[in-house]
């Protein structure tokens, strides 16, 4: 009977590896899809014009569809599965569309169009420092959009998460100088 205790054991490991497997490769590609710097720096993961990507997301809603809701009930590994051949299509398809994008980076753009995200790059790193005055900051995001116009889409996702850290930060900082808290500089921390 440990035979049957352990194969059960040994099939659940291998389905729970592989959902954390399926998480994992998602959370890495919707890096490029949130963090603004890794989309403005690899325009290519989510330009659904490049084989490379669309292969990925092609790769990506297969293995979604095919997931099943949980580990129990199952009597194979999961590696010998269309779910676990899917998962293992999509990370691959990952790493190849990530090492083009890598290789790539800007490379698919005129001169003045990797000017322009040069900039927003630029942009970007006033708008995130907290050195910045607020209105540094908004100004900073506001040009950044403009930069970006027309030349990648900064999915909405990606956008309510920098607004969303602008507003925590500028609530912070009026309640830090509402309480009268300074760095001892006179200047809220």
């Amino acid at each position: 009977m440990n035979w049957r205790r352990d194969r059960k054991a040994r099939i659940q490991r291998s389905w729970e590896e592989t959902f954390a497997l399926h998480d994992e490769i998602f959370r890495r590609w919707s890096e490029y899809e949130l963090d603004l710097a890794k989309l403005i720096d690899y325009p290519v993961m989510t330009d659904l014009r490049e084989p490379h990507t669309v292969a990925m997301v092609k790769a990506m809603r297969t293995a979604g569809r095919l997931r099943p809701g949980s580990a129990a009930g199952h009597h194979d590994e999961a590696a010998g599965t269309e779910y676990g051949h899917a998962v293992r299509e999509f990370e691959e398809a990952f790493l190849i569309a990530e090492a083009e994008a890598k290789r790539v980076k800007r490379g698919h753009f005129t001169p003045e169009e990797q000017q322009r995200l040069q900039t927003a790059r630029q942009l970007l790193n006033v708008a995130a420092d907290e050195a910045s005055s607020p209105g540094e900051r908004q100004g900073a995001y506001r040009q950044l959009r403009k930069a970006v116009d027309g030349l990648i889409a900064i999915p909405e996702k990606a956008l309510a998460a920098l607004e969303a850290r602008h507003e925590l930060r500028r609530r912070a900082s009026e309640t830090a100088q509402d309480s009268g808290e300074t760095d001892g500089t006179g200047t809220v921390p």
